[in-house]
């Protein structure tokens, strides 16, 4: 989930989304009207295109795939066969 907000915080920052434009704003709620819906799902999946060096093994690896290797390593973690498991930290 993580990467979702980093994604949506980034996109705002660097003023590809409007948030007057994209978002609706009422109270302390925030939702994603369909024209910045479009571009947070785009801006999220590109988001999991960039690369990053896995924490134990130091291969560089998308986020999409780390997240998968993280979770399959977590699973052996979990039955006993512990070892490459990272612990992955988002930023």
């Amino acid at each position: 989930m993580a990467i979702v907000y980093m994604s949506a915080i980034a996109s705002i920052n660097r003023k590809q989304c409007e948030v007057q434009a994209d978002f609706d704003l009422r109270g302390d709620r925030v939702r994603s009207i369909s024209s910045g819906c479009g571009k947070s799902i785009a801006l999220y999946e590109s988001r999991k295109q960039e690369t990053r060096k896995h924490p134990v093994t130091n291969d560089s690896l998308t986020y999409r795939r780390l997240f998968e290797l993280e979770a399959c390593l977590l699973e052996k973690e979990r039955s006993g066969k512990s070892g490459l498991f990272g612990q992955l930290i988002v930023r």
